[in-house]
């Protein structure tokens, strides 16, 4: 695995959050930030916090191409969230150990 096979498996993740959700006064309706594609499926992993309570989310990758996605989990210990693409991201899985 190459630098850019790596750097094309990074995405842009964009949350919106409702107005009455526990963490928007804290955390804000809009956040942005980044995830990396660990699984062929487009499973991505990120920053558990933003996609808290997000009632939309979506996927940049690298040529912005945009996907909807959905939140499946945050782990409250570790910190990261998981996310999966609803649309074939056609991007290279990071690969682990």
């Amino acid at each position: 695995m190459t630098i850019d096979s790596i750097l094309r498996s990074i995405v842009a993740v964009r949350a919106s959050i409702p107005d009455d959700a526990f963490t928007a006064n804290a955390l804000g309706t809009s956040r942005e930030g980044s995830g990396v594609v660990i699984r062929d499926n487009g499973l991505v992993l990120t920053i558990g916090y933003l996609i808290t309570e997000a009632e939309e989310v979506w996927l940049t990758d690298h040529n912005g191409r945009v996907v909807p996605a959905h939140a499946l989990a945050y782990d409250q210990e570790s910190g990261f969230g998981l996310v999966q693409a609803l649309a074939p991201l056609g991007l290279p899985a990071v690969a682990f150990g």
